[in-house]
């Protein structure tokens, strides 16, 4: 078992001393001593012990409450107040920093051992009952966001459902009572009629369960190794075949570099990406992916911020001239059902970028988004390149 870790904080030297040589004695680690509660706070962020005994009477203009108090505010470490003033009014000061134990000088050994030993004991549970609550808090959130999903999803059915299953039931209505006159070709269009129409509640149910699945955490990555350049090529590739009226570029700078990631969370993630910007674009409209690998450094000074991982970064770019996005809606887009309200009559179920947001999440990386209205969107993606 480690031993735990304690700070002297004790501006009388031999006293000091004394205490940090009776601590060793007893089997503790003595990380630091130190005379003022300026040099406390310091060397309690450096050296992170386990326990700090703090002398209340220090010299300078922070005394030792004052250092506690702003000590626990930064990190949750048990304080073990020492003075040689047992009386009200000191006790009432040091209440205010909800000190661990209370030790009157000059005490034995054996109460030195007690009190340090119950506080330990004390921080061990109150961190267990906050971890207990945190994982109460993240369950309740768990719950309360199925819930959400749950009722979202009566909505969204009721409303989405209702267009495609009103073409199913007029082609086949035509079909049954009139089929005999129809041509086959207007045979086959009612037929496509019908394939759109399931294939777009098909899509729905498909998208409400990958949400379902990552908001609860049942979606774990199966990462395999793999080209992102040739992958991104055949993505590409399969976007000109369906939107062939579309100016649909792709530009690989990623210099044949292999990415260790869930190929199937990945191509979720830009089919997503893609599909918006060519749905809110303009027919004919121009739809761009730049796909790039660099350092985590590079990587974390175009995303603004530290990147959750340690790896090279493969960043991916879907950029439109469509619609845009207004900048109020901007922090709402990922919101599962979601949609700005300048979408008008484009169809969609305000699910794509919700689960853009979550796979991006499950994969470690992050998602960034830059857009004006009626200019156009860019959607970034930064994933780590991994290793397998």
């Amino acid at each position: 078992m480690p031993q735990a870790k304690i700070l002297i904080v004790e501006d009388e030297a031999i006293a000091a001393e004394n205490i940090a040589g009776r601590l060793r004695q007893q089997g503790y680690d003595v990380v630091g001593i130190v005379d003022s509660g300026a040099e406390a706070i310091k060397e309690a962020s450096n050296v992170k012990p386990d326990l700090i005994l703090m002398d209340i009477m220090l010299k300078g203009e922070i005394d030792g409450v004052a250092a506690a108090v702003e000590i626990s505010r930064q990190s949750p470490t048990a304080v073990v107040f020492m003075t040689a003033f047992g009386d009200e009014s000191t006790l009432q000061r040091a209440k205010v920093a909800e000190p661990f134990g209370y030790l009157i000088k000059p005490f034995k050994s054996h109460e030195l051992r007690a009190t340090i030993e119950i506080a330990l004991r004390k921080q061990e549970a109150d961190l267990r009952l906050q971890a207990a609550l945190e994982k109460e808090a993240q369950l309740r959130h768990q719950v309360e966001s199925l819930n959400n999903l749950k009722s979202e999803f009566v909505s969204v059915l009721s409303h989405e459902f209702r267009t495609p299953l009103s073409s199913i039931y007029l082609s086949t209505d035509l079909l049954e009572s009139q089929g005999y006159k129809l041509s086959d070709e207007k045979k086959s269009k009612r037929y496509a009629h019908i394939r759109r129409a399931i294939a777009r509640m098909t899509k729905l149910l498909d998208d409400i369960t990958s949400i379902s699945k990552s908001e609860l955490g049942k979606l774990e990555p199966k990462p395999t190794s793999f080209q992102l350049g040739k992958f991104c090529a055949d993505l590409i590739d399969e976007f000109r075949q369906e939107y062939s009226s579309y100016e649909i570029g792709f530009l690989d700078r990623s210099n044949n570099r292999n990415a260790y990631l869930d190929e199937k969370l990945l191509y979720q993630i830009l089919h997503n990406l893609l599909s918006n910007a060519i749905k809110y674009s303009p027919v004919g409209g121009a739809v761009n992916l730049h796909l790039t690998c660099m350092p985590l450094e590079d990587a974390s000074q175009l995303a603004g911020q530290n990147l959750p991982f340690s790896t090279d970064a493969a960043v991916f770019s879907v950029q439109d001239w469509g619609i845009g996005i207004p900048s109020h809606a901007q922090t709402r887009i990922f919101d599962a059902f979601f949609r700005a309200e300048n979408v008008d009559t484009i169809p969609g179920d305000g699910l794509g970028l919700a689960i853009v947001k979550n796979y991006a999440d499950i994969l470690g990386g992050v998602v960034l988004v830059e857009s004006e209205l009626g200019v156009g969107s860019t959607f970034t993606v930064v994933l780590p390149l991994g290793s397998s």
